[in-house]
């Protein structure tokens, strides 16, 4: 009977391990969030985290759950504490606690929902589980993390009732911003990894299988005339075009000019050529830079109404995940 070697770490050790990696990633892209853009209610209009999180539970399971509950915790712990006494600092603590189970809640109703509708299959292959994505985790899982949210941060003073149907409204788009950009990302990659792709080293060799033998020396001249053209394709063609896209978004959203769907060609281009993963990686830096201008009142979405704007700019990155999806499974 042949032994199988026991993994270094147990089980119940990668988990834990799992959970805290989750949670300092949370708390960590909350803090940089509301750095680069925050509201005077201390709602920032979008939340990368929920991102993170939806797709860590979609991609290991709901024991990671936990993860999403202490980065949770510990972004808002730092962003609604009162210092001002012990028992203050106890009482201030209660809504945030609350504010996270409500975000853990959330994002696994998100996951089982999409689960529960497409078979646990991967949510990004065919249209119709695309749809379910952007609706069932992208906008029902977060409508729980704003209601409860809101009505801890109105409780507890933090927020006027008379403004939490703004609150509210900033606070779930924030959420669907997040999962539209960044879980897209991860779940890419995660499939990615899955299928056990050959190093690039090997793929740049183009070392010869046992039915090539015969073909051997042709093979030896493909090799050889092919290298230049596979180190294009892997390096210089991803940073042309990751440079354009810049370019066009910094124009676009950073000096007004109504160039923003210029960037849909540029998207389409890199799904046949480079593939989802990297496809969902620049969707990320183009909503990024569009999100980032739209906050500090730059770009053609912006208007007197910060809601508004965020509607619109929301929009605007619904169609470009919709159009670049609907490509992606074309090629």
């Amino acid at each position: 009977m042949i032994q199988q070697k026991s993994p270094i770490f147990p089980h119940g050790l990668r988990q834990i391990g799992g959970i805290l990696v989750l949670a300092i990633a949370y708390y960590q892209m909350a803090e940089i969030s509301r750095h680069l853009a925050s509201t005077p209610n201390n709602v920032t209009p979008v939340w990368p985290p929920d991102g993170i999180a939806a797709g860590a539970v979609l991609l290991f399971g709901n024991w990671i759950g936990y993860g999403v509950l202490l980065g949770s915790f510990l972004a808002n712990f730092w962003a609604f504490r009162d210092p001002t006494s012990f028992l203050s600092l106890v009482i201030s603590t209660l809504p945030v606690l609350f504010i996270a189970i409500g975000t853990t809640l959330g994002t696994m109703l998100g996951a089982f929902l999409l689960r529960k509708t497409t078979n646990q299959r991967y949510p990004l292959e065919r249209v119709t589980d695309v749809f379910k994505f952007l609706l069932l985790t992208g906008m029902v899982g977060p409508s729980i993390n704003a209601t409860v949210g809101v009505a801890c941060l109105a409780l507890s003073g933090k927020v006027p009732w008379t403004a939490c149907g703004t609150v509210w409204l900033t606070w779930w788009i924030s959420n669907v911003s997040g999962i539209f950009i960044v879980t897209p990302i991860l779940l890419s990659w995660g499939q990615f990894t899955q299928k056990k792709q050959r190093p690039i080293w090997q793929w740049l060799s183009l070392s010869p299988t046992s039915e090539d033998c015969e073909n051997l020396p042709h093979l030896r001249h493909l090799r050889a005339n092919s290298r230049p053209l596979k180190f294009w394709l892997i390096l210089v063609e991803p940073v042309i075009l990751m440079g354009l896209l810049i370019l066009i978004s910094k124009v676009a959203f950073g000096e007004g000019y109504h160039l923003e769907y210029m960037l849909i060609p540029m998207l389409i281009w890199s799904a046949f050529r480079l593939g989802q993963p990297c496809t969902m990686l620049l969707t990320f830096i183009v909503a990024a830079i569009a999100v980032i201008a739209t906050v500090n009142g730059k770009g053609s979405f912006v208007t007197q109404d910060l809601d508004q704007s965020l509607i619109q700019l929301q929009s605007f990155i619904g169609v470009i995940t919709l159009s670049i999806r609907r490509c992606i499974m074309a090629v």
